[in-house]
């Protein structure tokens, strides 16, 4: 599975980054330059390495890396959709969950939601029942007038694509999040 990342440095060390990167995911690598801050496809590799890599890299170089990076089966659309937020973003390490907080713009907050809902069966109306039930599966279905086991399946499946897990306070409010204007 391909996997895209974002790296945002000083331009001056983007080509020590990109040896290393190199060295590590093989000349297998696409890459596409912008102003401040470089996108990267790639053959897949752990999240842990990857991290530890770019962390070792702002050691050796005396330097802060801001990078995003997602493996998703949508990895192209997410990042499409992130990359301009993330040229605005301060120094630091991030994924779909934690830009979230940072999307200021209505359009990109609108397309971020419908990217995570794509397809799934779950709507604004299902994510406001599990708030307005305090993250109760039972009392939300009733809101709703669905079977609780087909919203919990749903929900279930939600967490287990997207990595949402609308049970849990956290995830729940990014979601409402990007509804809210």
């Amino acid at each position: 599975m391909k996997q895209y990342s974002i790296i945002k440095a000083a331009k001056e060390i983007f080509p020590y980054i990109l040896d290393v990167l190199r060295m590590l995911l093989g000349n297998s690598i696409e890459i596409k330059e912008k102003e401040n801050y470089f996108i990267i496809k790639h053959s897949a590799i752990e999240e842990t390495e990857f991290e530890a890599t770019i962390k070792s890299l702002e050691e050796d170089l005396n330097t802060l890396i801001s990078y995003y990076q997602t493996g998703t089966e949508r990895s192209y659309k997410e990042v499409a959709m992130i990359e301009d937020s993330m040229a605005h973003l301060p120094y630091g390490h991030y994924s779909l969950k934690s830009i979230i907080p940072q999307i200021t713009s209505r359009k990109v907050k609108n397309e971020v939601f419908h990217f995570i809902t794509d397809g799934l069966g779950l709507n604004e109306n299902i994510i406001y029942a599990m708030a307005d039930q305090d993250l109760n599966v039972s009392k939300a279905s009733n809101q709703l007038f669905m079977h609780r086991n087909t919203l919990l399946y749903k929900i279930d499946r939600f967490n287990e694509l997207r990595g949402f897990d609308l049970k849990r306070f956290h995830d729940l409010y990014l979601l409402i999040y990007l509804l809210k204007a």
